[in-house]
């Protein structure tokens, strides 16, 4: 009997899929809200229109569904049944545990795929992200889910904007580069969305629910301005016409209190500025004015990771990493 049931585990061990192999990791997405190179409060922070009025945001939800984690040498993790309701009112999605090692990338579509987007949500319990909301995120069974719901207004109140989108033709897929941040047991994978770029060429004067041109060129601008991104978001910007090398790292790196950024920009300027900013997006400090090389020492309470950003005179991000606590290097 004992023989049977070592082989049973041997055969259910080798039938697991790689991914399904190893140490779990509790996975979770960060969703941090910018306003061009600003994190974002809802119905503060301001960007301006097209016309050039300041305006703010004052309803940002999306739901994100087909995630599929790319990790340990491109294999894929779909998340399958994994829905989220995305509000910048909040940063923090745990996804749960996962047996990665080296994350490498993440897909994820904003919206809710078709198989899903027409069921009754009163079918889901109560905390979930499909259940009915306040407000409402879903249009009715024929319709299905709002994907999108941004609303806000010019700061002089003079203008209002409602763009919900609706219709299973808008589900759009993202694509990003990350290795997001481990620490311990724990992987955390910060995605910064900037709502002044999706709602770039877009007028604060818009009502637009369901379908039709604009909510069309608001769902393609997520891809075509990089509304999301494993960047921290920099002004927009003339394109530098080479792609220059840029060298900057951190020793040490992980840390404990105190490390020094080296960089050499040498051939993108005379002068770059640097900021570090914690993972919720808030800059924690900042130099502008610095020669093109050249080294700066840090002082860093040690129990958080960081990300720093080397930028240009028009404020580019042309370098960047991230900063781990000694213990998650550990």
């Amino acid at each position: 009997m004992n023989r049977r049931l070592l082989l049973a585990a041997i055969v259910l061990l080798v039938a697991q899929p790689l991914w399904a192999q190893g140490t779990l990791k509790n996975v979770s997405f960060q969703f941090l809200p910018y306003m061009s190179q600003s994190p974002m409060v809802l119905g503060e922070t301001t960007a301006n229109n097209p016309t050039g009025a300041p305006y703010t945001i004052d309803r940002a939800q999306f739901y994100v569904s087909g995630i599929t984690l790319i990790h340990d040498g491109g294999q894929l993790m779909p998340l399958s049944d994994t829905y989220l309701l995305v509000n910048a009112a909040q940063t923090d999605y745990p996804l749960g545990q996962y047996a990665i090692e080296n994350l490498e990338g993440l897909r994820f579509d904003v919206g809710v795929d078709a198989a899903v987007n027409h069921n009754d949500p009163t079918l889901y319990p109560a905390n979930h992200p499909l259940a009915l909301q306040i407000p409402s995120m879903h249009w009715g069974w024929s319709s299905g889910y709002r994907f999108v719901a941004l609303e806000g207004g010019t700061i002089d109140g003079t203008e209002h904007f409602e763009f919900h989108t609706v219709g299973d033709e808008f589900l759009t897929p993202v694509e990003l580069s990350t290795s997001g941040i481990s620490s311990g047991s724990d992987m955390v994978v910060p995605i910064y969305t900037n709502y002044a770029e999706w709602l770039l060429t877009l007028s604060s004067n818009i009502i637009a629910h369901g379908g039709g041109h604009n909510i069309e060129v608001l769902m393609s601008n997520i891809n075509k301005y990089g509304v999301f991104s494993t960047d921290v978001p920099t002004a927009i910007a003339p394109a530098i016409s080479a792609a220059p090398t840029v060298k900057i790292w951190a020793a040490p790196n992980p840390f404990d209190q105190q490390t020094v950024l080296h960089y050499d920009a040498t051939t993108n300027g005379t002068q770059v500025s640097l900021w570090v900013y914690d993972m919720t997006g808030r800059v924690v400090w900042q130099k502008n004015q610095l020669p093109a090389q050249g080294q700066v020492q840090l002082s860093l309470p040690a129990a958080a990771a960081y990300q720093y950003v080397l930028r240009n005179s028009y404020q580019q991000s042309i370098g960047h990493g991230t900063l781990l606590p000694l213990a998650a290097g550990e």
